[in-house]
């Protein structure tokens, strides 16, 4: 998904389509990507402007960087991202070193599900960004010489400096090594112990598509400065399906519907001739009639 000013992008790390963007469809109202099972991924999320922010990843409604179901409030662990820069994620970030790599696995392997159990964010990939607010001025109290009153309150003397997140609001903020950046809801909600006791809704989360983890990949990260202030600004989001279930909403959605084109003097009249030109079926693959095919990226 993209804005003016912020872009919110799934990179397959899949053999057949490594370091590629999927190609991002607008089905039902949201931009939606689709997944292949076992394929890992990477995140990246672009800062078009030139202020820094703070961001805030969720996967299947989990908080990338608490693993507890995300929100919008403001909290000490948030990603930097300075201004034209970007944010490249590839991995749960179990230590400051790396973790287990996002990957499209069944829904009974999701994080979501074996951390908190709420699946009503599954199959949303989104971003939280956050701006600097309004910074009121700092006034200093300070003592003078006896003809003056005590404790006054010296007027209109801005007293600046940075302010680190930590001192604000408990905790630190974040940044990773990839130079470009730093780090500062329709299932039911299940259980681990429901899976195990119930093996008709374990076999239905089998079916649907979810983020686990992965092999461990590296991912360092560093602490940082945040924002004086952050304010919340906007989401952005991002669906995704099984590449199979994509493919059918695409059909049922964007298969061009027969009107009458208000000049029925041209019906029948050919545009032009392609003669003898023998008719190649592409990449390999049969074509088939009356179908339409869609690229994953």
């Amino acid at each position: 998904m993209a804005t003016s000013n912020y872009s919110l992008e799934v990179i397959s790390h899949h053999p057949e389509f490594k370091n590629k963007n999927l190609r991002q469809y607008y089905v039902d109202g949201i931009n939606t990507v689709g997944a292949w099972g076992n394929e890992s991924f990477e995140i990246k999320f672009k800062n078009n402007t030139y202020q820094k922010v703070q961001v805030k990843i969720s996967l299947d409604g989990t908080d990338v960087l608490t693993g507890q179901p995300a929100n919008t409030e403001v909290s000490s662990k948030m990603w930097v991202v300075n201004g034209y820069e970007t944010l490249n994620l590839k991995a749960w970030p179990e230590t400051n070193n790396g973790g287990a790599s996002f990957i499209f696995t069944s829904a009974n392997n999701s994080v979501a599900v074996h951390t908190h159990g709420d699946l009503s964010s599954r199959g949303i990939i989104a971003a939280a960004v956050y701006v600097e607010g309004k910074v009121e001025p700092i006034y200093q109290r300070v003592e003078h010489h006896h003809h003056y009153p005590r404790n006054y309150l010296l007027d209109n003397v801005y007293i600046g400096g940075v302010l680190n997140t930590s001192d604000t609001f408990g905790g630190p903020t974040y940044s990773t090594n990839s130079s470009s950046f730093s780090l500062s809801d329709s299932d039911a909600v299940v259980t681990t112990n429901s899976l195990n006791t119930n093996n008709t809704r374990s076999k239905s989360l089998e079916s649907l598509v979810s983020v686990g983890a992965g092999d461990h990949v590296d991912q360092k990260i560093t602490y940082v400065s945040g924002l004086i202030k952050p304010t919340f600004t906007e989401t952005l989001r991002v669906k995704y399906l099984w590449w199979d279930d994509l493919q059918v909403k695409l059909r049922e959605h964007n298969v061009p519907a027969a009107h009458a084109s208000g000049f029925p003097g041209d019906r029948n009249q050919n545009v032009m001739s392609l003669g003898n030109t023998p008719r190649v079926e592409g990449a390999g693959r049969k074509a088939e009639p009356v179908t339409f095919n869609y690229s994953r990226v």
